[in-house]
C-alpha cells in the first residue's frame, strides 16, 4: 500500500501483508539520510508495521552519520534514545577532525609558500593520514558492531558455500589515465584559480598545484591560444554569480573537461575538426583515442606509458607526449570475451551541460553515439537504450549518460566506461559501473578514468577515495 506525503507526492515506501497477516514495510534507505518529512512519515508508519527492512547499495554516502540516521529510522537499538548522546558525541568529535584537517591544510600551504604566511615552518612533516579518515575508521568499526547481526550483504564478489562468485561475473579492469593538460589550459585555469581565490581568501596551491599564474577577469583570452570574440550575453552575469566557492569549484571542474564549460572564460564551444584541432585539449584527445581504439574487439586497454604514471607533473615531457596512451602491459588479457559484436561503451559525464560539446566532438571525428538525459521522456530513453542494445559495428557503439535519467538502468551490452568527470563519491563510481557489470555480461569491463594532474579532479578524486574507506570499513 502506498502512502502519499503532504505533498501528494509517493514516497519510497511500501507496506504489504504477509502471510500471517502482519504488516511489513520497506524503504529506499539511500532516501532517509536526513531528518525531513519523509523521514518522520517513515518513522511514524514504522510503529504500525510488523517489521521493517532498509534496502540500499550504498549504506554510507557523505559521512558515518548516514547510519546513525538510518539506524534510529530503523529502530536498531544501538543507536536508540539511550544512545543518543552518546551518538551525539561522535558527530561533534566529526566535526572536530574535520576542523583539524582544514588548519592542517592552511599550515601546509603556508609551509609550501616559504613559511612566509601564518603557517608552520615548511620543514614540518606531513601528517600520514588525516584526522577525519583516521576517526572515522574508529566510528564505523564501532558501528559496524552496533549493526552486527542485522545486515545481510550481497555484492558481485559474494560467494556460495562452495567459495564460487554467486554472481559469475566477469571482472572489472580500472585504468586511472593521469593526464597533462595543454599549455593554454593549465595557465587558463591557473589564472581563474589565482582570481577567484583572492576573492574568496584561498590558496590556489592547495587546488590546482600551480606552476604560473595569471589574473583573468571574465571574458579574457590568452593571446596566441584563442582568437578573440565577443563575451557572450550573460557571461559576465554568470560569473558574477560565481563569486562562491561552491560556484567556483564547480566552474573549475568544468573548465579541466574543456574550457567552453567555463563561465570565467566565454570561450565558444567548438564546432568543427578544425576547431577540435587548433586547440586539443588533453581530456577530448585521450577520450577519441581510446574510443577509437576500442572499435576493435577484445583491444587491450589504453594508458600512459609506464615510467611516466608515477612522475610529478613539472618532471613530466611536454603537452602532447606525456599523454600518449599505449596498450597496457601489465594487462592481464581477457577473461571472459565472448566475441560476438562490437565492444561497447558507455561515456559517464557528472554535467549534462557536456552534451552540446560532445555531440560536436563526435559529430566532428564521425564517431556515431546516442545520449541519454533527464530531459528526455521515458518512451524516448526506452527507444534510444534499445537502438544501443540493438546495434553491430554499424551503429552507435557510443552512449552518453550522467546521474539524471540514468538511474536504475543496466547495460550488460556494453563493457567499457569512460567517466570524463570525476565523481563525488567512491559509492557513486561504483554505482555507474555497476551499468555495465550487472548479470547478462559476458565480456570483461574496463573502467577509464581520466584525471588531469594538478586540477581540482585530482583533488575530488582523493576525497572520493577517503569516502570508499569509510565505506570499506563498515561492509
Amino acid at each position: 500500500r502506498d502512502s502519499r506525503a503532504p505533498s501528494g507526492r509517493r514516497t519510497k515506501r511500501s507496506q504489504s501483508s504477509t502471510a500471517r497477516g502482519h504488516r511489513s514495510s520497506s524503504t529506499r534507505s539511500t532516501l532517509m539520510r536526513t531528518i525531513n518529512r519523509n523521514y518522520i512519515a517513515i518513522r511514524t508508519l514504522r510503529d504500525q508495521a510488523g517489521g521493517i527492512i532498509g534496502m540500499t547499495a550504498t549504506p554510507t554516502m557523505t559521512t558515518p552519520m548516514d547510519l546513525a540516521l538510518i539506524g534510529r529510522l530503523m529502530d536498531v537499538p544501538e543507536f536508540g534514545e539511550e544512545h543518543f548522546s552518546e551518538i551525539d558525541e561522535i558527530r561533534i568529535q566529526l566535526g572536530k577532525c574535520k576542523s583539524m584537517d582544514r588548519k592542517a591544510r592552511k599550515e601546509e600551504a603556508a609551509g609550501a609558500d616559504g613559511g612566509k604566511g601564518k603557517g608552520k615552518a615548511p620543514d614540518r612533516p606531513k601528517p600520514k593520514i588525516s584526522y577525519l579518515i583516521d576517526y572515522t575508521i574508529v566510528v564505523m568499526i564501532d558501528f559496524r558492531g552496533r549493526w552486527s547481526g542485522m545486515v545481510v550483504r550481497r555484492t558481485v564478489k559474494s560467494k556460495d558455500l562452495h567459495g564460487k562468485a554467486l554472481s559469475g561475473l566477469p571482472p572489472l579492469h580500472t585504468v586511472h589515465v593521469l593526464l597533462r593538460l595543454a599549455p593554454y589550459e593549465q595557465e587558463m585555469i591557473d589564472g581563474i584559480t589565482e582570481g577567484m581565490s583572492q576573492q574568496i581568501g584561498s590558496n590556489p596551491s592547495v587546488a590546482t598545484n600551480t606552476v604560473s599564474a595569471s589574473i583573468c577577469s571574465p571574458g579574457a583570452t590568452l593571446r596566441g591560444c584563442f582568437p578573440p570574440h565577443d563575451v557572450r550575453p550573460g557571461d559576465r552575469a554568470r560569473a558574477q554569480r560565481a563569486n562562491c566557492p561552491r560556484k567556483f569549484y564547480l566552474d573549475l571542474r568544468r573548465a579541466t573537461f574543456h574550457l567552453s564549460q567555463c563561465s570565467q572564460v566565454g570561450l565558444e564551444v567548438p564546432e568543427t575538426l578544425a576547431d577540435f584541432e587548433a586547440f586539443p585539449t588533453a581530456k577530448l584527445s585521450a577520450l577519441v583515442t581510446i574510443i577509437r581504439h576500442h572499435a576493435t574487439p577484445r583491444a587491450p586497454p589504453l594508458d600512459i606509458f609506464h615510467e611516466l604514471r608515477t612522475v610529478p607533473l613539472k618532471d613530466l615531457p611536454p603537452y602532447p607526449d606525456a599523454n600518449a596512451l599505449v596498450p597496457d602491459p601489465d594487462f592481464p588479457g581477457y577473461v571472459e570475451h565472448n566475441g560476438s559484436g562490437p565492444d561497447k561503451i558507455i561515456v559517464f559525464s557528472y554535467f549534462p551541460s557536456n552534451n552540446e560539446l560532445l555531440r560536436n566532438l563526435f559529430a566532428a571525428y564521425q564517431i556515431e553515439a546516442v545520449f541519454l538525459h533527464g530531459g528526455q521522456t521515458a518512451m524516448q530513453r526506452t527507444a534510444i537504450v534499445n537502438r544501443f542494445k540493438k546495434s553491430g559495428a554499424d551503429g552507435p557503439t557510443v552512449l552518453v549518460m550522467s546521474t539524471v535519467g540514468a538511474a536504475g538502468l543496466n547495460m550488460p551490452c556494453a563493457n567499457i566506461m569512460i567517466f570524463v568527470d570525476t565523481m563525488w563519491s567512491a559509492q557513486e563510481t561504483e554505482q555507474a559501473e555497476g551499468r555495465i557489470l550487472r548479470f547478462g555480461q559476458t565480456k570483461d569491463c574496463i573502467s577509464y578514468h581520466l584525471l588531469p594532474k594538478g586540477t581540482a579532479d585530482i583533488s575530488l578524486y582523493r576525497m572520493a577515495l577517503d569516502k570508499g574507506v569509510m565505506h570499506q570499513a563498515f561492509i
